[in-house]
């Protein structure tokens, strides 16, 4: 998730004040969409590495090392 000026509701808004974060329903849901995607990325991240190492292992135990790149 990149994050660009205007993706931010704080971006050109008028009722922009000081402290406002804590009181703005706006910027309260766009964190909460943020946390959410940084959750479901992490558990991506962390399925991904399971896999990635299940086949590291499966290698080891093969061929008695880990072989990387294309294999044939």
């Amino acid at each position: 998730m990149s994050q660009r000026k205007g993706d931010t509701p704080c971006f050109d808004c008028g009722d922009r004040q000081l402290g406002c974060h804590s009181k703005c329903e706006k910027y309260k849901e766009f964190q909460e969409r943020n946390a959410k995607i940084r959750k479901d990325r992490a558990l991506d991240y962390a399925c991904k590495d399971l896999n990635f190492r299940g086949k590291m292992q499966a290698q080891k135990e093969k061929y008695g090392r880990y072989i990387y790149g294309r294999q044939g």
